[in-house]
């Protein structure tokens, strides 16, 4: 069809029908200025209550109750709550707890409401890179296609709901990010009488009127009958290591994989203990000083002003069972370091492409030590697999294999080398996001926009992850790979599109100047007198970095 010098609006409208896509008059190709047609999810007047996520009760579930039913009590007399503790203490277990009983409530009510008219969402927050993300998700509570906050509230404003934002500490560790979530929790909450907030962090968010609930400490019968609900009958609260689980699961789940190993407690409690004595050292503690490892979510700093970190109880124990693994199953360790690269996750087919024996380093990753969990998009835990057996009956069921967080994030803080293999799956799988992301981009373009929201979904996190360049460039993991350089600017360039598609703008700047940095050091590359040696012996080889480099400023 050919289209004339002036569109009227009878035209547009007579070819709506048969275009395609009606370009603008610039000649800009789709997706790059041609804003993506919005539309909402489903019926804005649908009836959110009936849209919600059903929640099972967290299995398993011990030493909570009465966190729970404080936090139940303190909802009605507070519209935003923070439930702290240290990593992997149990927050996120029990907001599902919270959320859990309150669906309870509300189906044994006699209108099928409790407390909140809408319902209870929950947002994942752990591997959220920006707050615009975080205003994206929730403007999809309501079907809204929007990462404008004013757009948000006006969307919500007379909305009765509870929002459960779980993992927010990603966004508090960035200063900008974290002032930014602040004054958004203070516009909703102000803008909106009706919502209420529940979040999960190691640390009070600083809002004010902040009601903040402190978790308590499980104690060691609670570890010790998880200890023994994984195969170590013998196993009780009176043994040595347990002083050193610090009222942690996470740890006991680590203590119990190890000594189903055949390690014995003695030898065990005698590694942690050598790790304990370790940070008294670097800390430069006195006899007479707080035991560091008590106080968790504290920032600690040793005597001479070298920061030294927090958490060092949990971190401790991570470090034993990564130094296990590496040690014991060299295959299962690269896997754990490329698997920190995808904090959303792996789906099944890429999982078995890029590892070798799949099969037997799940075992060990997932059912022995439980470093990795099954999650699905939303990056909820999936019911009912919880061995590797299970998991490879259902082929994953339409699952993803991702770190706990809480673990990625210290093993990405390793300074041990970047092993070759590892360095291999992320290369591999580089390769499969870039596919992804053409993908979705094409979907966008062809107005496909629930297909590409979903596909999205899975991927987004672990595409932000993949194209970060101060930490991509690094000599152990790219290196001088321009492959994987050149890998990773593309897959900026399509993040700068899909963004700039869905008019998040300030996340398309972002990846649009990580496109442009990778594919600078790409064109400084090409340059060194090794490149102009291997072109000269071999013509077939061509120089990407100027082009690429134009493409990226160009845009």
């Amino acid at each position: 069809i050919k289209v004339p010098a002036r569109l009227t609006t009878q035209a547009v409208a007579a070819q709506k029908s048969t275009l395609p896509l009606i370009k603008n008059l610039v000649g800009r190709s789709p997706g790059r200025g041609t804003p993506v047609r919005q539309w909402d999810k489903f019926d804005p007047h649908a009836d959110l209550f009936d849209l919600q996520r059903q929640y099972a009760m967290p299995d398993p579930f011990l030493g909570r109750n009465d966190a729970v039913l404080h936090v139940l009590s303190c909802l009605p007399l507070h519209r935003l709550s923070t439930i702290v503790g240290e990593c992997a203490s149990g927050k996120t277990c029990v907001a599902k707890m919270v959320i859990y009983t309150l669906q309870q409530r509300a189906a044994e009510a006699a209108d099928g409401r409790y407390l909140y008219r809408e319902g209870v969402f929950q947002i994942s927050c752990a591997t959220m890179p920006s707050l615009q993300q975080l205003v994206f998700e929730t403007a999809g509570i309501v079907g809204r296609l929007t990462s404008d906050e004013d757009e948000l509230v006006l969307a919500i404003c007379d909305k009765n709901l509870l929002i459960v934002y779980d993992g927010v500490d990603g966004l508090l560790a960035d200063k900008t990010q974290s002032v930014l979530f602040k004054t958004f929790l203070e516009k909703v909450l102000q803008g909106v009488p009706g919502l209420s907030v529940l979040c999960t962090c190691a640390r009070p968010l600083g809002v004010p009127y902040e009601n903040i609930i402190g978790l308590n400490k499980l104690s060691d019968s609670e570890l010790a009958s998880l200890i023994r609900a994984d195969g170590l009958a013998n196993f009780h609260s009176g043994d040595k290591i347990c002083i050193y689980f610090n009222g942690n699961p996470l740890a006991a789940s680590i203590a119990s994989g190890l000594l189903m190993e055949g390690m014995k407690n003695e030898e065990l409690y005698d590694i942690i203990h050598s790790h304990h004595k370790m940070d008294i050292k670097r800390l430069k503690l006195g006899e007479f000083d707080a035991d560091p490892w008590n106080d968790a979510v504290k920032d600690h700093i040793s005597k001479d002003g070298r920061l030294v970190g927090n958490n060092l109880c949990v971190r401790a124990w991570i470090r034993c069972a990564v130094g296990y693994v590496e040690t014991s199953y060299p295959n299962a360790y690269n896997t754990l370091r490329f698997l920190a690269w995808a904090p959303a996750g792996v789906e099944y087919r890429d999982y078995v492409n890029s590892v070798n024996a799949h099969s037997a380093v799940l075992e060990i990753l997932f059912q022995k030590y439980k470093l990795v969990e099954v999650v699905d998009a939303s990056g909820e835990l999936i019911e009912g697999i919880k061995t590797t057996k299970q998991f490879y009956a259902c082929k994953g069921g339409g699952g993803l294999i991702r770190m706990r967080p809480t673990v990625a994030k210290m093993v990405l803080e390793m300074k041990e080398e970047f092993p070759d293999d590892s360095r291999r799956m992320l290369r591999l799988y580089m390769n499969t996001l870039d596919k992804q992301a053409d993908i979705i981009h094409s979907n966008l373009i062809a107005f496909k926009t629930a297909v590409a929201l979903q596909s999205l979904g899975v991927v987004e996190h672990t595409l932000w992850s993949c194209i970060n360049y101060d930490a991509l460039i690094r000599p152990g993991i790219c290196g001088e790979d321009l492959t994987m350089i050149e890998t990773a600017g593309r897959l900026g360039h399509s993040v700068a599109l899909i963004m700039l598609s869905l008019n998040r703008l300030p996340e398309a700047i972002d990846a649009t100047i990580l496109c442009a940095r990778f594919f600078a050091h790409l064109f400084e590359s090409e340059l060194t007198p090794t490149e102009i040696r291997s072109r000269k012996l071999n013509e077939a080889i061509r120089v990407k970095g100027p082009g690429q480099l134009g493409k990226a400023l160009r845009l």
